[in-house]
């Protein structure tokens, strides 16, 4: 009894494995990633123009945004998604650390306190690091906003 019961509890098992497999391959058959077509003749030529401005646009973004510490635009609260406090003259009261005398060397601080005064017993920690999502959508924004004057409205195929 107790061995006909063993039996049937190794074959349903294989069934289900043999099931399982046959699940996994038709999936995996039909979850080939899509294949990028190539333009031929004279779509080729214009297809490399659109890739080459959005490489450009694109490179631009992400150098902004390490040059700002995750924001392209500090200055820019629609882009940055935040109003930064800027003050180069007292850091200490800023959003913002001015590496240099040019304004545009803003980088935003990540991490800080501030409290009251000069003391930091009770402080208030702030954070300005953005998630990665804020940075996609800065850089989402900018090269919507870019893209059309890199591509110069394919003037050089009129």
């Amino acid at each position: 009894m107790k061995k006909s019961q063993v039996t049937i509890f190794v074959i349903l098992g294989i069934v289900v494995l043999m099931i399982g497999a046959i699940f996994l391959y038709l999936y995996s058959q039909n979850s080939t990633p899509p294949v990028r077509s190539e333009a031929t003749g004279d779509l080729k030529v214009v297809q490399q123009y659109f890739e080459q401005c959005l490489n450009q646009v694109g490179t631009e973004a992400i150098v902004k945004i390490g040059q700002h510490g995750g924001y392209i635009d500090p200055y820019d609260p629609y882009l940055s998604g935040r109003l930064f406090i800027k003050n180069p003259v007292k850091q200490y009261e800023s959003d913002l650390a001015y590496l240099s005398d040019d304004p545009d060397s803003a980088v935003a601080y990540w991490y800080y306190g501030f409290s009251a005064s000069n003391i930091c017993e009770n402080c208030v920690r702030m954070s300005q690091a953005p998630y990665v999502s804020e940075m996609e959508r800065q850089l989402s924004i900018y090269v919507s906003e870019h893209l059309d004057g890199c591509l110069n409205n394919f003037s050089s195929f009129q």
